[in-house]
């Protein structure tokens, strides 16, 4: 787009992570100004550090990511909700178990379901990548 003359940011829901950045990169840095949304990976906020503890915990290579944080943080909202259905799971005591969950603190991320809201989180972090192919808030 940029070698076409568009001088737009372009934006993304989501799954935008170092391949992305590498793909800026090999295209001369012609990413800048793009940005996505999906919860923060920063060193030192109680989310990033959390997964990143994690990963460490169990040997893992710091090759932390977007679609890495996403994925931690959805386990851990499918744990709560199993938690919370007790010892005999059905599926209707799952869903009410989930539907149940109001304001959980995920590390300054909250999470709340309902009968009638399924989506969980309002919550976007808007992340830019620079015409360097550096992700920053």
């Amino acid at each position: 787009m940029r070698t076409s003359g568009a001088a737009s940011q372009f934006l993304s829901v989501s799954f935008v992570g170092s391949a992305d950045r590498e793909g800026t990169e090999e295209r001369g840095g012609r990413g800048d100004h793009g940005g996505r949304s999906c919860p923060a990976d920063q060193e030192g906020h109680p989310r990033g550090g959390e997964y990143q503890n994690a990963l460490a915990a169990v040997g893992a290579k710091p090759d932390y990511s977007f679609s890495g944080l996403e994925g931690f943080i959805s386990r851990k909202v499918l744990v709560e909700g199993l938690k919370r259905s007790g010892k005999d799971l059905t599926h209707a005591r799952f869903i009410r178990s989930m539907e149940g969950i109001g304001d959980l603190d995920l590390g300054e991320y909250f999470v709340s379901y309902s009968p009638t809201n399924h989506n969980g989180s309002k919550y976007v972090d808007i992340t830019v990548i620079n015409k360097n192919g550096l992700f920053f808030n």
